[in-house]
């Protein structure tokens, strides 16, 4: 079994957020990590829309 963990957050003076990616293992192991930031983002909706 592996959960995924998806959390995003948003910067509106700098228009940018940073979306977090996180897949474990049963065991609450990290398997595999990534973090990918966005730029142009218009508002927190977006940001998630994108996560």
């Amino acid at each position: 079994m592996v959960k995924d963990n998806f959390d995003a957050a948003y910067n509106s003076y700098m228009m940018s957020s940073v979306t977090r990616i996180i897949f474990r293992d049963f065991e609450g192991h990290i398997l595999v990590a990534c973090t990918c930031p966005n730029t142009f983002v218009a508002d927190a909706t977006t940001t998630d829309a994108r996560a």
